[in-house]
C-alpha cells in the first residue's frame, strides 16, 4: 500500500547556521505537529557534530527524519515547506532520501 511507504531523510545544514537553526526551531516544530498527528512523521531529530554541550546547546548540524508518504515527490513537498528550508538552514543540494522500512518503534 502506497501510504505505508517510509522514507529516511538525511539533511545537512548550510555552514554557520547554528543560530538561525536555534531561532527557527519553534516554527520548525510547529510545522511538524499536524504531520505527526496525521501519522506521517515517524521519527525526527537533529544530527550532531559531537555530543559535547557548549553554552547549554548541542552542536547540531543537520536533521534526520523518517516520513510516511506515498512517494518521494510528497517528501520533497514537505521538506520545501519546512521553515528550515525556507530560511536557508538546510543544504537542499545535499539531501539524501532513501526508501526505508522501520521495524521497531517506540511511541511518543
Amino acid at each position: 500500500m502506497a501510504d505505508d511507504r517510509e522514507w529516511l531523510v538525511l539533511i545537512q545544514d548550510q555552514p554557520d547556521k547554528f543560530e538561525a537553526r536555534r531561532d527557527t526551531l519553534p516554527r520548525h516544530i510547529e510545522y511538524y505537529k499536524p504531520i505527526r498527528a496525521a501519522d506521517q512523521l515517524i521519527f525526527a531529530g537533529p544530527m550532531l557534530q559531537n555530543h559535547t554541550v557548549t553554552n547549554n546547546a548541542l552542536p547540531m548540524n543537520g536533521s534526520v527524519l523518517v516520513l510516511r508518504l506515498a512517494d518521494e515527490e510528497q517528501v520533497w513537498g514537505k521538506l520545501r515547506a519546512d521553515p528550515f528550508c525556507k530560511e536557508g538552514i538546510w543544504d537542499m543540494d545535499k539531501i539524501t532520501i532513501t526508501p526505508f522500512k522501520s521495524t521497531v518503534r517506540t511511541p511518543f
